[in-house]
């Protein structure tokens, strides 16, 4: 099967004349498992938003396989996870709970489930799970729609070593299943050595690492 490729073109982004994103060009495979780092404030939220169409961009900024992201549905196209929302731990809803609201195929959502290693949280409460556990779901949540790419914001902040190793060890196979992972992080230390590219978002420029002196990449 063919591997979709996104490209960004000459993409500029401005909040109230500030100009937030400068000439960003990037050109992601769904192989890749790529890392945009930067500091925070630097736009990648900003690209972010582009990519899932929340920003408003010209036609053939950002395309996908030669088609204007404006004109795609992107929830068959990408997944988002943001950094945990506290709002839902104080809702006592398990994880099948949570994700029939996304989906009510419960046939898919326990093959999801299954996918992942996270049966056995299909009855517990997300407020009763641990960070990386709950994590976990928002992942299933993403893949209930047979994306292409799965995006991850900051997604090892406050997990300990062994759920570092677990969250890793997931993309790893999502990854190798076909699944193009897009990681914005600030950092690279904790990431995994599986990343096949890196950027820096430095003053509203991206810039690939030099991969002879990345240790990461």
């Amino acid at each position: 099967m063919d591997k979709s490729q996104i490209i960004i073109n000459n993409l500029n982004f401005k909040y109230n004349e500030q100009i937030v994103l400068d000439n960003i060009n990037l050109q992601i495979s769904q192989i890749d498992y790529l890392v945009i780092t930067g500091k925070n404030g630097s736009g990648k939220s900003t690209l972010i938003k582009c990519l899932l169409g929340l920003n408003k961009i010209d036609n053939q900024i950002i395309t996908i396989d030669g088609v204007s992201i404006n004109k795609l549905d992107k929830k068959g196209i990408f997944g988002y996870v943001a950094q945990e929302s506290k709002l839902l731990l104080d809702i006592p809803i398990t994880a099948v709970e949570y994700l029939k609201l996304y989906k009510s195929d419960i046939k898919k959502i326990k093959e999801v489930l299954k996918t992942i290693n996270a049966k056995y949280l299909e009855n517990k409460q997300l407020n009763d799970m641990s960070g990386g556990e709950r994590q976990r779901i928002f992942i299933a949540k993403s893949l209930l729609n047979n994306i292409k790419f799965l995006i991850l914001d900051e997604p090892i902040k406050g997990l300990d070593k062994a759920m570092r190793k677990s969250f890793h060890d997931l993309t790893n196979t999502l990854h190798k299943n076909g699944v193009g992972i897009i990681i914005i992080s600030h950092n690279l230390e904790e990431l995994d050595m599986h990343i096949t590219k890196v950027y820096d978002l430095e003053e509203r420029k991206l810039s690939e690492f030099n991969r002879t002196n990345c240790k990461y990449c």
